[in-house]
């Protein structure tokens, strides 16, 4: 009998980053830093993959992500735009499985039932939940799925690989699994 999950746990990578690069092509593959206002030396909110990747995140002063990151383009966050975005992910999500809770605006989870608690049935349907946001949503936004019997095990395994990883854990394979 293949393992069992319960709980596939998705979060948005860089949400507000990637809704700015979705709203603004021009942006797709450029580091972006989305800012509380549009104020001289605000704070970013979130970055991009590409900021990320040079030493931005979130609490980063513009002043000091222009140092860690040459290039980087900042724009203020806009939530009407990032909430219509979140509205569109859960009408996504839906088209693959019901979402059970919303824990944030970039994060939710989907509880399994009979054979989708199968892990390699619940792998497939996260695979299919990640298509489904790039497809009906935008290319820009992509998420992490965690597969776990608690939502705790699923949000830790969703948050090993960003963006777009797909993981699961279990009990048994635990402290190995993320001894890292």
């Amino acid at each position: 009998m293949p393992p069992r999950v319960s709980i596939l746990f998705f979060d948005m990578n860089s949400f507000y980053a990637s809704v700015a690069q979705a709203e603004e092509p021009a942006l797709m593959g450029r580091p972006v830093g989305v800012l509380t206002t549009d104020a001289p030396n605000a704070a970013c909110i979130a970055a991009s993959i590409d900021a990320k990747r040079c030493g931005v995140k979130m609490g980063t002063r513009q002043d000091e992500a222009r140092q860690l990151c040459p290039g980087i383009v900042f724009r203020p966050v806009k939530h009407d735009v990032c909430v219509r975005y979140h509205h569109a992910i859960l009408r996504a999500v839906e088209t693959v499985l019901p979402v059970q809770r919303i824990w944030s605006i970039d994060e939710c989870s989907c509880l399994l039932t009979g054979s989708q608690q199968d892990l390699p049935k619940a792998l497939d349907l996260g695979r299919a939940l990640q298509q489904a946001v790039l497809d009906l949503v935008h290319p820009a936004l992509r998420c992490s799925v965690g597969l776990a019997p608690t939502r705790l095990l699923a949000k830790v395994a969703a948050g090993l690989e960003k963006p777009g990883g797909l993981h699961w854990l279990l009990p048994e394979i635990l402290p190995d699994r993320i001894a890292h």
